[in-house]
């Protein structure tokens, strides 16, 4: 490959699919690197033991956003509801378990696992709430309209002050499970953005888990997989990428750079003050995803432990699979800080070590292991501390670059939504610097604002 081109796409995960899927729809010719033999990122789903399973992301809450691109794509029959449909679990405490769907209001009055006074303390947190949702009204996927409330209190720190039963037996275990976020991972002010984005959301996936989404994008675009961009030149466009064991370099009339934002800062060279700075401060929690096949069904709960209760152990259950809800397979999650203490771990002894903390609880699992597969992520999904949402706000701001756009769930919310949404804006950028007058083929991609 030589000469110019008018847009590198680098990344095919969701984000970088989705505006490249836009882009060539708006006439411009877009190629795509992967770093990886396969497409997806953490939006991708293998075949294992007979069954599609995600290894990443393993539904779409936010399925107004992707309805433009499924109609575009001919998916919308295929896409079904996640078993359950809502963000819904069972929580642990004191050897009893307790039901709670998170997002309904409704739910987390009827909870059992803690008392009357517990809930009443929640109501403390309505005013906050209550100010958040006027801020972001309208305005998807735009965490940094919380930056009012972002000074240097984590989740934990404030609601253990206002409703600390609350934080340890609805709020920990939920963000644990879905994020691998203790609650000092997460400022109060990305915590009253997400809990108000997400009231009463309802959840989606494929037969062939949401890697069948980015499958399907890719196939209609051009995409190098197993070609990784060692140099992006923020100044000239030029690339220098490995493919097939060879050096390259290439030259772009824009690049779209779509790589976890952890990595951004040793990719690009010749960055202004301000995007290096905000990239600096660019973190991932790592995330895991163990299945375990088993000869018969060990007739045990799907529970959640918060961190009172096991301070290793995140949750267990022989459950459906999202593909296919015949299908069961065991699931043992790590608490995130164990997840971290065990980075360097093989698979074989990450695998090893939940289904021994599950064999405490119930140990007849040990005998009904017949496969096992771990999906592991340095970079599972971006930290959202304290101070990060002012610098958010801050980067947002700046002046379109020249010649680089960027796109990825840290410059939104962990969501598969809030990826792909990121995409679209970084789209926007791209065409809005080579082509202005192609803007107009974009909005209807944009056909989602106050419908989530």
């Amino acid at each position: 490959m030589s000469g110019r081109m008018e847009v590198l796409v680098i990344g095919a995960g969701i984000a970088g699919l989705g505006a490249a899927y836009a882009l060539q729809l708006a006439g411009l010719d877009v190629i795509v690197f992967e770093a990886e033999a396969a497409v997806g990122g953490r939006m991708s789903s293998v075949q294992w033991a007979g069954k599609w399973i995600d290894r990443g992301a393993e539904f779409i809450a936010e399925k107004p956003v992707f309805d433009p691109l499924l109609r575009s794509l001919g998916l919308l029959e295929t896409i079904q509801p996640f078993p359950g449909g809502s963000v819904a679990f069972d929580v642990w405490r004191d050897g009893e378990i307790y039901p709670l769907e998170y997002t309904n209001p409704a739910s987390l009055m009827r909870f059992g696992a803690i008392s009357t006074r517990s809930k009443l303390q929640g109501l403390k947190l309505l005013p906050a709430l209550a100010r958040q949702a006027w801020a972001s009204r309208g305005h998807l996927f735009e965490p940094w309209r919380a930056a009012w409330f972002d000074n240097e209190q984590t989740t934990g720190t404030w609601l253990g002050r206002l409703a600390p039963e609350l934080l340890e037996y609805a709020v920990e275990p939920t963000y644990e499970l879905y994020c691998a976020y203790a609650p000092e991972d997460l400022s109060r002010a990305m915590f009253a953005h997400l809990t108000t984005s997400y009231v009463n959301s309802q959840l989606y996936t494929f037969p062939e888990g949401l890697g069948y989404l980015t499958r399907t994008v890719a196939g209609r675009l051009h995409v190098l997989t197993s070609t990784r961009a060692l140099s992006v030149d923020a100044g000239s466009g030029k690339v220098v990428y490995l493919q097939e064991g060879d050096e390259r370099r290439l030259w772009a009339d824009y690049i779209l750079v779509a790589v976890p934002g952890a990595r951004v800062s040793s990719l690009v060279r010749g960055l202004d003050a301000a995007r290096t700075h905000f990239f600096s401060q660019v973190m991932y929690t790592p995330a895991q995803l163990p299945y375990y096949d088993l000869a018969a069904d060990p007739h045990i709960p799907s529970v959640f432990f918060p961190r009172r209760e096991d301070d290793r152990l995140a949750a267990l259950g022989y459950d459906r699979l999202s593909t296919d809800p015949v299908e069961r397979v065991l699931r043992i999650n790590l608490k995130s800080r164990h997840i971290w203490a065990m980075l360097d771990a093989s698979d074989q002894e990450v695998l090893d070590e939940a289904l021994f903390l599950a064999a405490q609880y119930y140990p007849q699992l040990t005998d009904l292991v017949t496969d096992a597969y771990l999906a592991r992520w340095r970079e599972g999904l971006p930290l959202f501390g304290p101070g990060y949402l002012r610098a958010l706000k801050a980067f947002v701001k700046l002046p379109a670059h020249p010649r680089l756009a960027f796109a990825g769930d840290y410059l939104a919310q962990p969501s598969t939504g809030a990826a792909y949404a990121s995409g679209l804006r970084a789209a926007r950028q791209t065409l809005g610097q080579l082509a202005p007058d192609r803007l107009p083929y974009l909005e209807p991609f944009f056909d989602w604002s106050g419908r989530v």
